[in-house]
């Protein structure tokens, strides 16, 4: 019962820390803030464990009274990655496509061609090193939002 106590208190503690240095622009709304805006340990605490349960699902849905994240605001473009993954990365590799501009279009890209020369310049740091459908967003969502 003592070694499951401690399991549980370095949850906590984890979970606190975690969320507490997150950079994910949420400070501020959920939950967790209805309960306490002290910006101490134990509100953190009490913030990290109640957001820690109900705050992805508000978050994604849209109902936890803050902005929607960019990975659950995105018109579809994270489930297309996901979908279309082979062909995004043998037209980033090549530095065009269709749905390379498909992608483009969606997330609201001014020059949706570019794109593509942007992935094949960064082709190992976005599909080699990271290799994740999130790198791949982030970088297409990153870059649109300059361009």
């Amino acid at each position: 019962m003592r070694v499951l106590s401690i399991y549980v208190g370095l949850a906590l503690l984890v979970s606190t820390v975690s969320y507490a240095a997150s950079g994910d622009k949420s400070s501020g709304c959920g939950p967790g803030w209805n309960v306490t805006d002290k910006m101490s340990f134990s509100a953190t605490t009490t913030r990290g464990t109640t957001n820690s349960y109900v705050t992805p699902f508000a978050m994604t849905s849209g109902t936890s009274g803050c902005a929607k994240h960019t990975i659950a605001d995105n018109n579809g473009s994270y489930e297309f990655i996901a979908s279309h993954r082979d062909q995004i990365i043998l037209e980033a590799s090549q530095g065009q496509g269709e749905y390379l501009t498909a992608l483009a279009t969606n997330l609201g890209c001014k020059q949706s061609n570019q794109l593509g020369s942007y992935f094949k310049q960064n082709f190992d740091e976005i599909f080699i090193q990271n290799n994740s459908n999130e790198a791949i967003f982030t970088s297409a969502h990153n870059f649109c939002a300059v361009m």
